[in-house]
């Protein structure tokens, strides 16, 4: 197709397939003269950017999967804008170690053999449960609730031993002798 540009120097050709390629030269011209053609150019578009993108939470592991994008033979996964994994050729993704309470933000690029590649994905944010561990404490601890005043009363001047964890109660907490 030849395109009259008119005097504009310069042109923008829109509603292109990804990952298509397409080829251009221009030519000048005034009212008496047509100038040569120039050399031609030659450009892929950029890929589709990958689509779909869930994941799944297991022991502290984000598991990525996306659908695959066509014509792309690798893909980049980025966390927090960074590069985490390069040149994968599933569309799956287990990402470890990571730290609860932190929110991680993941974005993956899909990318062909001959260099093209496609925007980065919408982002997908992610924060891992807080998981607490139960903690069992041996004692021979008897508690007893006054539920009209919500105290809670430890019987037998029993002797407690946390392991470094702190027993919360709403209300008092009195033994026997009034001592705690």
């Amino acid at each position: 197709n030849i395109i009259d540009n008119g005097t504009a120097v310069s042109y923008t050709y829109a509603e292109l397939m990804p990952n298509t390629e397409y080829s251009f030269r221009v030519r000048s011209k005034n009212a008496n003269l047509t100038g040569a053609w120039s050399n031609i150019i030659t450009k892929f578009t950029l890929l589709e950017k990958p689509q779909n993108i869930t994941h799944r939470i297991e022991d502290k592991q984000v598991i990525l999967t996306w659908d695959s994008v066509v014509g792309a033979t690798s893909y980049t996964v980025y966390r927090n804008n960074e590069i985490t994994a390069a040149n994968l050729t599933d569309t799956t993704f287990t990402d470890s170690g990571l730290i609860e309470t932190i929110e991680y933000t993941y974005e993956i690029k899909a990318n062909n053999a001959v260099g093209n590649f496609s925007p980065k994905s919408e982002p997908l944010n992610i924060s891992l449960p807080t998981t607490l561990e139960p903690t069992y404490i041996t004692s021979d601890l008897t508690l007893y609730a006054d539920t009209e005043y919500g105290d809670v009363y430890v019987q037998n001047n029993a002797k407690v031993d946390l392991n470094g964890y702190t027993l919360t109660v709403e209300g008092n907490l009195i033994d026997e002798s009034g001592r705690i």
